[in-house]
Parts: C-alpha cells; structure tokens; sequence
C-alpha cells in the first residue's frame, strides 16, 4: 500500500523514490510494472488510474521551438503570395516532451496551444511579429522568441506628371506597404527603362507606357499617357483679293 517506486544501487543501497499515493499528476495508485529506455525515462503501469506515468530524472533543460515560413520571402525581406509561419516545438533527449507551446501576434495577447507543432496563416497585409516560446512537461520554459514577417500584396500607384512647356515630364509612385522599388518606363514601343528622374522630349507627340514596382515584388498594370507640347502659336489668316 505505499504506491511509489524506490531506487537502490546494485550493491542495495536506496536512492530515491518518488510516487505517492492519489491522482494526481505525480501521484501512482497501485503501481504494476515498471520499465526503462536506453535515456533514463522509467515507465510505470499506474493501475488504478488507468495511465501509463512517465518519470524522467533531473530534466532541466528548457526545450528549443524553431519558427520558419512555409514559403521564402523575396530578396528584401517581403511575402506578396500566401504563407504561414511554421512553429515546432521540441524537448532534449531525457524530456517528456512539449505540454505548452505560447504564441503572440503582434500586441495581442498570448495564446497557449496544447500541441508541440503549429501553423498559423498570414491573412493580412503588413508587418507582423510573431512572438512565442515553450514548456515542457517537466514545467522548464523557454525564453522568448520573435520572428518578424513583412507582407503585402496591393499593386503600387504611379503618376506622370508632365511640364506645362511639353518639353519634359517625371514620374511618381505610391505603395501603402513596402515602398517603391523601382518605376519603369517605355516610350514609343522602344526599350524599357528605370526611371531616375525628370525626362527631356522634343515636344512632340509621343505614347508614354509607365509602371512601379514595389519591394515586395508586385508589380502595377501599366499605364498609358499621349504627350505632346501645347499648340502656342496663333493661327494666320491669309486675304486674298481678286479682282475682275
């Protein structure tokens, strides 16, 4: 009737013991049976609470969750297509294993799943930090982590902007996420160019095709504008006189 496991030495010293009697977490009823791995955990048939109780000797050590997304991002750090962000939680060698496993996005409050793996989805544009940690069974707690996502999926604005004499024209670009990466134009069906700044034409009447692209790699339909300087000359009117 004491419910509990004791440990002796070869030579029949005691150790240790541990188990008593109730229901406990850490409790046994009627222990019957017991077995061992090759990394220290001693397994017993808890018989009257219907379980198998698992004992694991001087785990201390936190466990390790990696975060990853389930796409890469671009060169410079953005998503514009569908991704998740990846959570897997996992014990050292001796442990029992993940109980929690604690995540915060953004400055909402932490949520605690009862899982060692996890996805969460990224639905909306922006910046997202992901904050987030985990506790083994055997109550140790990793220390916090973060991992920062940048997403956004909405076409960049552009604007010609073109001078009152016809004889020049610039370019303008909006992005309500990730910014302008670059504004490519073409003139005439000619070569397409990355716009650096005010154009020189001849006042004549030239199609302009213009577009941005922002960092996060989406890239706007182009736009089409006819230019051509105003017509400042006065008409002439000729008299022509007949006689006869």
């Amino acid at each position: 009737d004491n419910h509990r496991i004791q440990k002796f030495s070869p030579e029949g010293v005691f150790l240790s013991k541990f188990g008593t009697q109730g229901t406990t977490d850490t409790d046994l009823w009627y222990p019957y049976g017991v077995g061992f791995d090759a990394a220290g955990r001693v397994y017993v048939c808890d018989m009257w609470n219907g379980r198998i109780a698992i004992w694991v000797a001087d785990d201390t050590t936190a466990p390790t969750t990696t975060a990853t997304t389930s796409v890469a991002p671009n060169d410079l750090g953005w998503f514009r297509v569908p991704v998740s962000v990846q959570l897997d939680a996992k014990d050292d060698a001796v442990g029992l294993g993940i109980r929690d496993l604690i995540v915060a996005v953004n400055a909402d409050a932490p949520t605690t799943y009862k899982t060692n793996y996890l996805e969460l989805p990224v639905t909306a544009d922006g910046i997202h930090t992901y904050t987030y940690y985990s506790i083994d069974l055997a109550g140790n707690t990793e220390a916090t982590k973060q991992l920062v996502v940048r997403k956004d999926t909405v076409q960049p604005v552009s604007q010609l902007n073109y001078a009152p004499d016809g004889m020049s024209f610039t370019l303008t670009a909006t992005d309500d996420r990730a910014g302008i990466e670059r504004i490519s134009y073409r003139m005439d069906g000619g070569t397409t160019k990355v716009y650096t700044g005010t154009v020189q034409v001849d006042g004549l009447r030239h199609e302009v095709k213009f577009w941005a692209t922002d960092k996060a790699g989406n890239v706007e339909f182009s736009n089409t504008r006819v230019i051509q300087a105003p017509d400042t000359l006065a008409p002439t009117t000729v008299v022509e006189l007949r006689t006869g």
